[in-house]
């Protein structure tokens, strides 16, 4: 098992210009991860992926996927499953909102393409979405490492 032995120590402090991207290269899986900021309490999470090397499929349960992360502090639901086609998208269950927007992480699996975590916003009003940073304390932001490189190595 991989643990976060001074991950976040090795991150550099932001705030950042633009986004950084941090990459990890775990057997044959790359990990990688988009903050807007990070500081010695949280960050600003932007966008968490784990991509197989070619060849290689990812083979995740996406039901005990979503039960682990449940430090983002929202219940992750599978929406949507291709069983077949090994693709599985699951959103915040319930989402949170206010007046004009719902917001809602998305984590999409696919066996194939790998896995991605976004959090967005979806205007009820302008009828889009869109993706938005979101504060993650360092403690959650280095349990999201860990798994996602325990998820690569473990694969």
């Amino acid at each position: 098992m991989i643990t976060k032995t001074n991950i976040i120590d090795d991150l550099p402090q932001g705030p950042y210009d633009e986004s950084s991207v941090f990459e990890w290269t775990v057997d044959e899986m790359s990990v990688k991860l988009s903050l807007a900021d990070l500081d010695r309490l949280g960050c600003l999470f932007e966008r968490a992926e784990l991509k197989p090397h070619a060849g290689v499929q990812m083979n995740v349960d996406p039901t005990g996927l979503g039960k682990k992360l449940s430090y983002l502090g929202e219940t992750l639901a599978i929406i949507e499953e291709d069983k077949e086609g090994g693709r599985t998208v699951l959103r915040s269950s319930p989402p949170s909102a206010d007046d004009t927007y719902t917001y809602f992480f998305e984590l999409v699996l696919d066996r194939n393409e790998g896995l991605s975590l976004v959090r967005h916003a979806y205007d009820r009003v302008g009828r889009e979405r869109k993706m938005i940073p979101t504060p993650l304390t360092t403690h959650a932001l280095g349990r999201l490492i860990d798994d996602l490189k325990n998820l690569a190595s473990g694969n």
